[in-house]
């Protein structure tokens, strides 16, 4: 078994969900209880099936929803409430079942931010002052190497990151990379970061998503003041568009196969954040990097 057992399943249906881009359509309906799963028949023939009642109220949610919606129930509405964006549909009556049943639909996951205190800050000054230190050598233009925070949990990090942050804010370029326990897809923070980036939504059409990319992408470029920086973001702008699913039809990355794919990709980000520096010093925050996936290592 995995703990977040919701969250894990309401991410999978939502990535089918996505699958609507390439033509596939599909709706979903999602219960959570007690229910027989095993084989059932005889020798001569038998198949694995899971029964009960909270799977005919999934069967039932998913005939009712509409293409592209996913059908949940209040147990799971409950555990997955803080990470995703709900849509309260009421009541609804069901074949099979006598009252009507709270029906809720799944809609996009929540952006996390990086965390965010209002309260003062106390104690730790010696740390943070460390960590000031640690960070200057950007403002003379240099690589400000790893800083790497580690205790336990509930010891205050975060807080003294977000410290860190409040304090330089005005001087550096932030760029904030959380690693997903759960979703630990190729590059996966990288494309949280590009998304929010370059103003990308589920709520756009993929036309508005691409306008969105090349307007912040040509702003890059336009200012960019190193020459072969430059050239190389406008070589390799297909690599960045692809980590967020945008894609021209004959552009370099469609081109190439796998290997260069990945190679590209890590020297579009390279060259990305170079750019981005040349405005500004750069921090990348790489929250709970235990998590990373290997790609990104």
């Amino acid at each position: 078994s995995h703990e977040k057992m919701c969250v894990r399943a309401c991410d999978f249906a939502t990535r089918i969900r996505k699958m609507n881009d390439d033509g596939f359509k599909n709706r979903i309906g999602m219960t959570f209880g007690t229910a027989f799963a095993g084989f059932t028949g005889s020798e001569n023939r038998s198949e694995y099936t899971c029964n009960g009642t909270r799977v005919n109220l999934a069967a039932r949610f998913m005939s009712t929803a509409k293409f592209g919606q996913i059908f949940i129930d209040r147990f799971i509405f409950n555990k997955v409430q803080n990470q995703y964006n709900i849509k309260n549909f009421g009541k609804m009556q069901f074949k099979g079942f006598e009252e009507k049943l709270p029906v809720f639909e799944l809609q996009e996951k929540k952006v996390a931010d990086a965390a965010f205190y209002d309260n003062a800050f106390v104690g730790r000054q010696e740390e943070l002052t460390a960590l000031r230190q640690f960070i200057q050598p950007i403002f003379d233009k240099q690589f400000g190497g790893l800083v790497y925070i580690d205790g336990n949990a509930g010891i205050g990090k975060s807080r003294l990151v977000a410290e860190l942050k409040n304090k330089v804010a005005e001087d550096v370029q932030w760029f904030y990379w959380p690693c997903d326990e759960i979703l630990r897809k190729s590059f996966n923070p990288l494309i949280y970061f590009l998304n929010r980036y370059f103003e990308q939504s589920i709520e756009n059409t993929l036309d508005k998503n691409k306008e969105k990319f090349e307007e912040k992408v040509g702003q890059i470029i336009d200012n960019c003041e190193d020459s072969e920086i430059r050239e190389e973001l406008i070589k390799t702008k297909s690599f960045l568009a692809a980590l967020i699913n945008l894609h021209w039809k004959d552009s370099l990355y469609e081109r190439l196969d796998a290997k260069n794919r990945h190679e590209n990709t890590l020297y579009a980000m390279k060259n990305f954040i170079k750019a981005e520096s040349l405005k500004k010093p750069v921090v990348i925050e790489l929250e709970d990097g235990h998590w990373m996936d290997a790609d990104t290592n």
